[in-house]
């Protein structure tokens, strides 16, 4: 089985994306916070849910060992990039995005201000890029304009062609970052 993950931020587009490829692609399609809530492989602390990923790691191990025989799964999720699946052909997808359309894409959500700035913060950090890569050898970083470019670009990718626009991701959100914190739109503390 081929394993196609896709990683990003929340608000990224990880979801729609990957909904639309899996039946594109007919592969079989893994949410994993749908999972995690399904499985309550979390904790509540303070309000929040947060979920161990050595415990979510084994019982996704064994999900997907369920499954061995499908040709070809997308998982999905921002904890994707802490996890590794080393016995499978993988390939990491980290979705990017504009800072401005992903505070709108929370506030739209419902987010507290602290959880958009702690979201914001990562990917102008590129925290999910630097994890894939670390748990990962196979990581493709694309920067999310739109859903048409996207999945052509996941599908060229798919096809062994290199794309990896992390420099645009991180010079662009460099800029919006700053103009942020100037604006303090963004909570350090």
């Amino acid at each position: 089985m081929q394993i196609l993950v896709i990683t990003g931020v929340p608000g990224s587009g990880k979801t729609t994306i990957a909904k639309i490829l899996s039946k594109k692609l007919k592969a079989k399609y893994l949410s994993i916070t749908k999972f995690i809530l399904q499985n309550r492989i979390f904790e509540e602390q303070n309000g929040e849910k947060v979920v161990e990923v050595k415990k979510l790691q084994k019982y996704l191990d064994r999900e997907i060992k369920k499954i061995k025989n499908e040709k070809f799964l997308i998982l999905e999720g921002h904890l994707a990039s802490e996890l590794s699946f080393p016995n499978y052909k993988t390939k990491v997808i980290v979705f990017r995005r504009n800072l401005n359309q992903l505070k709108k894409e929370m506030e739209k959500r419902g987010y507290s201000k602290r959880k958009i700035s702690d979201n914001l913060i990562l990917e102008a950090m590129d925290y999910f890029g630097e994890h894939s890569r670390a748990n990962f050898k196979d990581v493709y970083e694309i920067f999310v304009k739109n859903k048409k470019t996207t999945i052509n670009k996941i599908l060229k990718i798919l096809k062994g062609k290199k794309i990896d626009e992390t420099k645009i991701a991180n010079k662009t959100e460099k800029k919006e970052f700053i103009l942020m914190l100037q604006k303090n739109e963004i909570q350090l503390l």
